[in-house]
């Protein structure tokens, strides 16, 4: 009897609370939110892949995808150097492997993206508080 409006009210409620704590965040915090978006996107359409829920499997693979071209539009590619250079392309890579992936039902090729985001993340997170300051600090420069 509940069912429709409880699963809009959490889903209204999930939406607030994504929006709330995007506006309290700063840039290394928001990309570090999407990666672990992604990876939890792709873990999840991992799991509907492997039960056969072919609607859900596909709704979290364009759901990663979304966040991995997101990721990839981002990118500085005038200061960014090599290091958007070779993002632009493995982003751009994984987001065609999730297209196989999703279309072949393939969990070996949606493993790799997972694998391939995985470091990414994990080396994004392990920058130091210190290094974060000072790219925050040079960007509010630039902005001035």
């Amino acid at each position: 009897m509940y069912g429709g409006r409880m699963n809009s009210a959490i889903s209204q409620y999930n939406q607030v609370r994504v929006e709330s704590s995007v506006f309290d965040v700063d840039a290394h915090r928001l990309v570090a939110m999407l990666l672990d978006g992604a990876v939890e996107k792709l873990v999840a359409a991992r799991l509907h892949m492997a039960n056969g829920n072919v609607a859900e499997k596909g709704r979290c693979i364009g759901g990663g995808s979304a966040i991995i071209l997101s990721l990839r539009d981002s990118l500085d590619m005038n200061q960014g150097g090599d290091i958007a250079r070779n993002l632009d392309a493995l982003y751009t890579y994984m987001s065609e492997r999730l297209v196989d992936a999703n279309i072949a039902n393939d969990l070996s090729r949606l493993d790799e993206v997972i694998n391939l985001l995985k470091p990414i993340r994990d080396g994004w997170n392990e920058i130091p508080m210190e290094a974060r300051s000072e790219h925050a600090a040079q960007r509010r420069a630039i902005a001035s």
